[in-house]
């Protein structure tokens, strides 16, 4: 089955039809128009992270960008799993195959072993189901064959009954073994006299019928010229069967003597006709299609929820990016207020010095001086500084934030004198917490430390322990 494959041809073709355009993720926006999701998207539950982690940006923008990337993600590892699956077609295809007609399965060649071969069969009786069948290699003639493996009389007895639970309750297959493991003893089985124990073990119903009847069987143990005999007294029931019983046990008869009238030629014949229905053969598909096409599915779907942790990482550092800076940003408020500049003036002039820096190759992102860049833009649209400063930190949304941005901004209002003192006082508090946290992270590192240092023990005590041991 090229289920993967007609599936890639379409999804090709569909990629050829939506040619990506000029702009980045074209195709995707095409994608999005054409299915009508603009509204879903808008309402979005990611919103909020957006605003965090990108505040200068267009935040329905940033959020249409974050979807665009989810869908060429998953349209990405679609693909790849499927063209996997396609190869694992064309391999299935390419090998050969043994069924080489309706009702023939290719032989081994001498000595090259049996094959075991899964097919399908179909018939009126049963529906449809696999089925494996071993196709034994050509034989030698008569002279030629080798007598091989042994044999044992406690091994014998522990096998022979098959399903059964006593000998005394015959009414499943018995185990005939033709040889035994790790031995070089043959087994020939003699069996009753009136054919109810056929030579594969099974049970001859039409001889039995509804009786219940003693059989005996002598398995004949041959060691070179030494011969002994191991008997059994059974007692054989009858057991009722169902029509799909019935026809897997003429299946297998018929099998069983086909296989025997063609084991010279180079095909084995199957039955193609069990209880008067006819009954028809599919080898099994190898391809696995379905698999790689549910993988491809499941591949996905986990390829938009990376992306979904990937933000809450980002958002996760935003959170660690605005503790580390808060110290820094207050004591440079100190200092420039110190130095006698307005906080109008100082505010300006950390968010022109950041404005510098970013400008810089390879320079980090901090989301506080992002935020000040923004409040300073509101200031010089007309916003009071008063609003703008309070805005600055509910859009940060921390509390260090929210206590600094109050503090500048009821000195504003209320004109306090100690609005240095205080901040002088937030700034060593601030370092104080960031003295805390940097030992957090440390015990953190300390811990994750303690699984590779017990790997490496292990490793040690194995190097010193396992060679004592070998010395004894």
């Amino acid at each position: 089955m090229f289920i993967c494959t007609v599936i890639l041809f379409i999804y090709g073709v569909i990629l050829l039809l939506t040619k990506k355009q000029k702009e980045n993720y074209g195709r995707e926006k095409r994608l999005v128009k054409r299915l009508h999701l603009e509204k879903w998207i808008k309402k979005d539950r990611h919103r909020l992270q957006m605003q965090k982690l990108y505040p200068s940006e267009n935040e329905e923008q940033m959020i249409f960008t974050f979807w665009y990337k989810k869908i060429h993600m998953m349209g990405v590892v679609f693909g790849v799993i499927l063209i996997l699956g396609m190869f694992s077609e064309l391999s299935a295809r390419l090998q050969p195959t043994l069924l080489s007609s309706d009702t023939k399965l290719v032989r081994p060649g001498y000595g090259e072993g049996s094959n075991t071969v899964s097919l399908e069969i179909k018939n009126d009786t049963i529906g449809t189901q696999k089925i494996s069948i071993d196709v034994t290699e050509k034989v030698y003639e008569e002279k030629e064959r080798q007598e091989a493996f042994r044999k044992a009389k406690d091994y014998i007895k522990s096998v022979y009954l098959g399903e059964n639970q006593s000998n005394r309750m015959i009414s499943k297959p018995l185990v005939l073994l033709e040889k035994i493991p790790n031995t070089s003893i043959s087994v020939r089985w003699l069996l009753d006299e009136e054919g109810i124990i056929l030579e594969d073990g099974s049970i001859n119903k039409e001889k039995l019928k509804e009786e219940e009847k003693e059989v005996k069987v002598s398995a004949i143990l041959v060691y070179q010229e030494w011969k002994e005999e191991c008997s059994f007294i059974l007692k054989v029931i009858p057991e009722q069967k169902t029509a799909k019983d019935w026809f897997w046990e003429n299946f297998e008869k018929s099998r069983v003597a086909l296989q025997e009238k063609t084991k010279k030629e180079a095909y084995l014949s199957l039955p193609q006709v069990i209880d008067g229905a006819n009954v028809y053969y599919k080898e099994e598909d190898k391809s696995k299609s379905f698999v790689f096409l549910a993988l491809a599915i499941m591949g996905s779907f986990f390829s938009m929820l990376q992306l979904d942790e990937t933000l809450k990482k980002e958002e996760k550092k935003r959170e660690e990016g605005l503790l580390l800076d808060y110290p820094c940003l207050v004591n440079k408020f100190v200092l420039l207020l110190g130095a006698g500049m307005t906080i109008c003036g100082a505010f300006e002039k950390i968010s022109q010095e950041y404005s510098k820096d970013k400008q810089r190759k390879g320079a980090k992102l901090k989301y506080a001086y992002e935020e000040m860049l923004i409040t300073q833009k509101e200031i010089q649209n007309g916003i009071s500084e008063v609003k703008a400063y309070e805005r600055y930190g509910k859009r940060v949304k921390r509390l260090e934030y929210l206590k600094f941005s109050t503090l500048i901004s009821q000195n504003l209002r209320k004109g306090s004198d100690h609005i240095l003192e205080l901040l002088e006082v937030e700034a060593i508090e601030a370092f104080e917490k960031r003295k805390e946290y940097a030992k957090k992270q440390g015990e953190e590192a300390g811990t994750k430390l303690l699984i590779p240092m017990m790997l490496m023990l292990i490793l040690v005590m194995g190097i010193i322990i396992i060679p004592a041991f070998l010395s004894f």
